[in-house]
């Protein structure tokens, strides 16, 4: 696709472009089909971030909180992005594979919320000042049942829940209503769901990202902000 530059990682994409290859590249893609254009794009990005990342410090020397887990090594590579100053608006990290837990919850629970919670911290800690323009959320597709299960673990739920921090985030609160635990309060053994995740993610992109057409992005649902944020 046109535009798109995928790579795993800043660090695997190839900065050094020797001068006479550059020149061929680009002399056998002066068109203007798509695939022309994504050619001298990618050299125009390859020069940029060779450039920006000389003005960072080496990040052997940069922050030292990240842990080695796969969320850490997302967001290290993210903090870099972010830090290069390159355009990015909006950025999505899968953390998969580590909340499906049928089965032995206290220690799968333990690291997974463990590597998210030092993750969080290292990514923030890392942007320094630039985290005050940056807001994070972190939300999952689905919860977990109430009960336990016979393999001392919880099965597919209903509701869960949506952390935000960073900036212009009313912090230090919990938000919505809180269904209750009690038989009668479940749903079929599930948490009620009382928000809809779509205005939390809403409210942020009217408020910190000046989203003016929401129903455009969320057409079937009315806007309806929780104060979560505030306005930036």
């Amino acid at each position: 696709m046109a535009g798109v530059i995928p790579t795993g990682s800043l660090e695997s994409l190839p900065l050094t472009v020797f001068p006479q290859r550059a020149q061929l590249i680009a002399a056998l893609n002066g068109g203007n089909a798509a695939s022309a254009q994504s050619a001298r794009l990618t050299l125009d990005l390859i020069t940029t971030i060779r450039q920006r990342s000389a003005a960072l410090p080496p990040r052997s020397t940069a922050n030292g909180n990240y842990t080695f887990g796969p969320l850490s090594e997302a967001l290290k590579s993210l903090a870099r992005v972010v830090q290069l100053d390159l355009g990015v608006e909006v950025a999505v990290v899968d953390y998969r594979g580590v909340w499906d837990t049928h089965q032995n919850i206290p220690q799968l629970f333990t690291n997974a919320v463990s590597e998210l919670s030092n993750s969080l911290f290292a990514f923030t800690d890392d942007l320094g000042d630039i985290m005050k323009r940056v807001t994070v959320v972190v939300m999952t597709e689905f919860g977990r049942r109430v009960e336990e299960n016979s393999n001392a673990g919880t099965d597919h739920g209903e509701a869960s829940c949506v952390l935000a921090l960073g900036a212009g985030i009313n912090g230090g609160k919990i938000y919505g209503q809180w269904p209750g635990l009690a038989h009668t309060q479940l749903s079929g053994g599930d948490l009620h769901v009382t928000t809809d995740y779509r205005q939390v993610l809403s409210e942020l992109l009217v408020k910190r990202m000046g989203q003016t057409s929401i129903g455009q992005v969320f057409p079937t649902i009315k806007y309806t902000p929780l104060g979560i944020a505030q306005q930036a």
